[in-house]
């Protein structure tokens, strides 16, 4: 009997190994490729060297690619990814992944960074929408955009919100 015990234990402790080695261990390593391949991005722009900058960029791809084929709803993963892509000069393939991003969760940030790869292709139209779409959310977004487009985009959300103004004093109006 103690022996069917021991053995008992033994396959309970190799299964919950089994599970942790599957189900953790891939999320914490990808979580820690995560941070770090954040913290290149975010010091991108303090690199000199277009070399190294390049290098990088396609390391950081490697880590997001190797992360999204286990974690393919890592909304973030797809940001980084984008990001990576702009520096190594692919913009339809980072519009892709920012796009891909937005199917998963839908944040302002995403539209603006949509918006300046559109700008940087210059896809003006298109780039308009995306920073319509994040001032709606925070008109900051619009800041990083140079005259007539920031002031074009200020306009349509000031006069969309009075839009809504409007309508909300009618409703309130029609419920007295």
């Amino acid at each position: 009997m103690k022996a069917f015990r021991l053995t008992l234990a033994l396959l309970l402790l190799a299964a919950t190994i089994a599970l942790i080695e599957r189900v953790m261990v891939p999320r914490v390593r990808c979580n820690l490729a995560k941070g770090e391949v954040n913290r290149i991005v975010r010091r991108f722009h303090r690199i000199g060297d277009e070399y190294q900058r390049i290098n990088m960029a396609r390391k950081n791809l490697a880590k997001c690619d190797a992360c999204l084929s286990v974690f393919p709803e890592d909304y973030q993963l797809h940001l980084l990814r984008a990001a990576n892509l702009r520096i190594l000069g692919r913009p339809d393939e980072a519009v892709r992944s920012f796009e891909h991003a937005l199917a998963l969760t839908e944040r302002p940030e995403i539209y603006a960074q949509i918006g300046e790869v559109e700008i940087e292709r210059g896809n003006v139209e298109a780039a308009r929408r995306a920073l319509l779409r994040a001032a709606t959310f925070n008109i900051m977004f619009v800041e990083t955009v140079d005259d007539p487009l920031k002031t074009e985009i200020y306009s349509a959300v000031y006069d969309r919100n009075e839009r809504l103004l409007a309508a909300k004093r009618r409703q309130t109006q029609a419920n007295q």
